[in-house]
This record gives C-alpha cells, structure tokens and sequence, in this order.
C-alpha cells in the first residue's frame, strides 16, 4: 500500500485556518515572557501545535490524518506540561495523555478496518464504500468513543 501526501483545500478547511491563524498570534502575545529556557520549549511545542493542525486540515488521506491528530495529541501533552511549574500540571497531563492514549486504540481500529477490508485511505473516497449497516454501526461506534474520550479531556 502506497501513502501519498495530498493536501485538499476546502471551504471548511479555509475557515478553520483562519481562525487558528487568528488564535495562535494572541496566544503568544498572552505567553509569560520571562525568557526562560521553558519558555522557548513552550513556544516552540505551541509552533508545533500550529503546524501539525495545518498539516491537519489539509490532509486529504486518512491515515495521515490519524498520524498528525495522534502527533498533536503528544504536542499538546508536551504543551501542557510544560505551560506551569504547578505540581498538578504533570499530573494533569499525563491524565490527558492517558485518555488520549485510550481513545486512540479505539479510532486505530476503525480506520485500520478501513485500510484493510478496502484497501482504500482516502478521505473523499469514504462516501462510496459499500458498507454494511453493521459496519457502519461499529465503525461510528469506535470513531465516536475514540474522539469522545479525547473531547471529555480538553477542560484539563
């Protein structure tokens, strides 16, 4: 099986760029200066953050889509912990990556099935497979508790 990176632009995505764009400049702004070394590890996981939803948004292919929301799970992981010097900050976030973690077992399942039983990755192209209700049923099923457990954990 081949994976190519294909990037797709839509007005969704168009929408979502722009207001990550607008988001990430005002959460540096809003960063504590005290030029620390922590500071710039910060700032350079946030850029990460950045990069990898672009890469997000635009990717066309859905095992790719997997890899770089799986990447951004660990860069927020590496965020968070590294956004205070508080005690509960490790903590909370080893929480959030354990959840994370859990849920992504759940959506590697799905989309593995996918890649197998068709043979098939492509985002556009998963409107035409020839699925059966149960199928789709356990499919919706995995996809809504793997992202569900990651949506519970964005309040951390």
């Amino acid at each position: 099986m081949q994976f190519k990176i294909f990037l797709d632009i839509n007005g969704l995505s168009i929408i979502f760029l722009l207001l990550v764009s607008f988001l990430f400049p005002i959460i540096f702004i809003l960063s504590d200066f005290d030029f620390s070394p922590r500071l710039y590890k910060y700032l350079v996981s946030l850029m990460g953050v950045y990069s990898i939803t672009c890469f997000l948004l635009f990717c066309s292919d859905l095992f790719l889509f997997y890899i770089f929301y799986e990447l951004l799970v660990f860069l927020v992981f590496f965020t968070i912990s590294l956004s205070s010097n508080a005690r509960g900050c490790l903590e909370a976030s080893l929480f959030f990556l354990g959840w994370a973690i859990l849920g992504s077992l759940f959506v590697a399942a799905a989309i593995a099935y996918l890649i197998y039983a068709f043979n098939l990755s492509a985002l556009t192209n998963l409107k035409s497979l020839p699925l059966t209700t149960d199928e789709t049923f356990l499919l919706y099923m995995f996809s809504f508790i793997g992202f569900g457990t990651k949506l519970a954990l964005w309040p951390v």
